[in-house]
């Protein structure tokens, strides 16, 4: 880059081999450091912290699945009709009763109507 009547600005550090000096040690291990994200952090603290949350989140999934704040209130079942519609919608309706929404068996739903044609 020149700046009027021929002068040139000089990069700063021109000259010097690179990765010399008292600094050299302390800016490659921060830049290393900074280039992870792990700035002062131990990765063994950062995986077991992981780990937790990991753990946690499994733990409020299963205890989620199977509260009463997804479950099933209220069943309506369509489509049957003949002679057995009242006990296959009794059948389908008790089965899905012992459900969540986040937890449909289908495997019961099909066993509960298996004894009918």
């Amino acid at each position: 880059m020149s700046f009027g009547r021929g002068l040139t600005r000089r990069r700063l550090g021109a000259g010097r081999p690179r990765g010399t000096g008292a600094g050299a040690r302390r800016r490659s291990g921060a830049s290393s450091r900074l280039r992870l994200g792990l700035a002062g952090v131990r990765p063994r603290l950062v995986l077991a912290t992981l780990l937790g949350v990991g753990v946690l989140f499994v733990g409020a999934w299963f205890w989620l699945r199977d509260s009463s704040l997804v479950a099933v209130d209220r069943v309506s079942v369509s489509g049957q009709s003949g002679p057995d519609a009242g006990p296959i919608r009794s059948a389908l309706i008790s089965a899905a009763r012992n459900m969540t929404t986040l937890d449909v068996r289908i495997d019961q739903l099909r066993a509960a109507v298996y004894p009918f044609p």
